[in-house]
């Protein structure tokens, strides 16, 4: 855990700690823009909700992240996002570069299916 309580409030889907496949491509954004990653989620309006992800420790009260080791890499998430089998992260150029992460279905071509 990165910071704040050590307190167990996630709400896991698995006791294991999730895989991660990483595209070439964002594994070395990532390597470029200081090797981390953190991944957290942010409320849009109703119970729709977005996964943002940054290079820099986003600055948000009251938030705790898990952190893991794939590939050299840190990646750091937000422990209030259930835990997936897999994230899957990819870089993408438009409409800004960033790297983009999904628990659930994987991004367009990868073996986790479509987004």
């Amino acid at each position: 855990m990165q910071s704040g309580s050590t307190e167990d409030k996630r709400p896991m889907a698995t006791d294991e700690a999730p895989d991660f496949e990483i595209a070439d491509t964002a594994a070395r954004h990532i390597a470029e823009n200081g090797r981390r990653l953190y991944i957290w989620s942010q409320p849009l309006g109703g119970s729709f909700v977005t996964t943002k992800t940054s290079s820099d420790e986003p600055q948000l009260d009251d938030t705790t992240f898990t952190r893991y080791d794939p590939e050299g890499l840190e990646v750091f998430v937000d422990e209030m996002i259930p835990a997936p089998a897999k994230w899957v992260l990819w870089y993408q150029r438009f409409p800004r570069r960033h790297i983009r992460a999904d628990g659930s279905s994987g991004y367009p071509g990868s073996s986790a299916g479509t987004a």
